[in-house]
């Protein structure tokens, strides 16, 4: 039977077609998931990296503190032992100041750039999830 008004049927057409598409809910969660876990690999990574090149810049200023005191421990003569004493505090300075940074970058927090908290809620409420998985 049909509706006198005809406002019934197409109100639930209408209130049907409006909901989200289980599919495509799926889809953007999935495409979400993995951008996440992809920023947070990248993370580890340059944690990682980080963690190698202090321990890099650790042995080397080991290695030149240590011949460095040899050499000095023979005295140093002529023209150029200024040149070398100046280079060799230089160098020391250097160092230690690339493992200071090193450290303080892989200690701080470092701000999430791929996907935030409102990118998440603009997929969820936005015509995305009305669309099919298909055109997601």
């Amino acid at each position: 039977m049909a509706d006198a008004g005809g406002s019934g049927t197409s109100a639930s057409v209408a209130s049907f077609e409006q909901q989200p598409q289980p599919e495509t809910v799926d889809a953007l969660l999935s495409a979400t998931v993995r951008v996440i876990e992809d920023e947070r690999a990248r993370g580890e990574t340059a944690d990682t990296k980080t963690g190698q090149l202090v321990g890099f810049t650790g042995v080397i200023l080991a290695v030149e503190a240590s011949l460095g005191s040899a050499v000095f421990a023979h005295g140093i003569s002529g023209a150029y032992s200024y040149a070398f004493v100046t280079l060799f505090a230089v160098s020391l300075l250097a160092l230690a100041v690339a493992a200071y940074v090193a450290i303080r970058g892989l200690l701080s927090p470092q701000e999430t750039l791929a996907f935030r908290r409102a990118d998440v809620q603009w997929l969820a409420d936005g015509d995305l999830v009305l669309a099919e998985a298909v055109e997601v």
